[in-house]
């Protein structure tokens, strides 16, 4: 019961936050605080908050790129997680059902391209977007997408990301 108090309390925090801003400094110390708000409640296990909080960051500062990759993030985890029933959050569930993952694809789309408009050679961003598009059924997309990862990155976290993720794409379309 007290952690329903404290999920609410931080909602109504979030409704506070965006109604103080006034100017484009405290807009983006806003969004960089409700970044952290996101982080700490994806941390505690509550997506349904930290993609709230996502998308008043958005709301508040339209440029945040992190707000928008990390919706991606999201989003993409949702829909990989929907196997059967999940609970996303207390009292927060999903039937397995084609349409529901497949929206949930859709919108990881939707952020990490918003993202990718914003930094264009951000590595870390081309990779899930390539892995999202994957999910969606966009091969080739994919494949061009998981490559422009691996030049920009090609020793670093991402872009051994974007190799693994191309070995499967490609593992998986030898198999069918």
């Amino acid at each position: 019961r007290r952690r329903k108090e404290i999920e609410q309390e931080a909602l109504r925090d979030i409704i506070s936050f965006k109604a103080d801003v006034t100017d484009t400094t405290r807009a983006k110390l806003t969004a960089e605080r409700l970044l952290n708000a996101s982080v700490w409640s994806s941390q505690q296990g509550n997506d349904i908050v930290a993609i709230a909080a996502l998308r008043v960051a958005i709301e508040i500062d339209n440029a945040c790129e992190k707000a928008y990759y990390n919706l991606g993030w999201h989003y993409l985890s949702l829909g990989r997680k929907l196997m059967g029933m999940i609970t996303v959050s207390d009292g927060e569930s999903f039937h397995k059902s084609p349409a529901t993952q497949m929206s949930f694809y859709q919108a990881a789309m939707k952020y990490l391209s918003k993202a990718l408009d914003l930094n264009p050679k951000d590595a870390k961003v081309l990779c899930l977007l390539g892995q999202t598009q994957y999910y969606i059924g966009n091969y080739d997309q994919a494949r061009a997408t998981l490559g422009k990862a691996i030049a920009l990155d090609p020793a670093g976290e991402s872009g051994l990301a974007a190799v693994n993720a191309l070995a499967i794409l490609e593992n998986t379309l030898n198999l069918k």
